[in-house]
């Protein structure tokens, strides 16, 4: 694993606007972290969002449908769950993994 020097995690820990830190670090490894983990903060509010309404009672995988779909996630696509329960063993929600298009709907 790669380390963050000292001077990127001051800057981290004190901006604003995270995506100003990862604009200025043009990392493509921390670029991917960055993306893949506001993703996941991302569709983990949503869930708990539907969650609390009350309403959404099942979720449901959606891949981008090309080439580029990896084998794990075309093995979900079009797979509709309880909205408690997971996908496969460990995938609650997106992202899969690194550089994940996937998205869930609910119903």
């Amino acid at each position: 694993a790669e380390k963050i020097d000292s001077t990127t995690e001051e800057k981290l820990k004190c901006s604003d606007d995270v995506w100003d830190v990862f604009r200025e670090l043009k990392n493509e490894r921390l670029e991917k972290i960055v993306r893949t983990e506001c993703v996941r903060f991302w569709s983990f509010a949503e869930i708990e969002a539907w969650k609390q309404s009350g309403k959404v009672k099942y979720k449901q995988w959606w891949t981008a449908v090309d080439e580029r779909v990896c084998p794990s996630c075309w093995k979900l696509h079009g797979k509709r769950v309880l909205l408690d329960r997971e996908f496969d063993e460990g995938v609650g929600g997106i992202p899969r993994h690194p550089n994940c298009r996937c998205m869930i709907t609910w119903f």
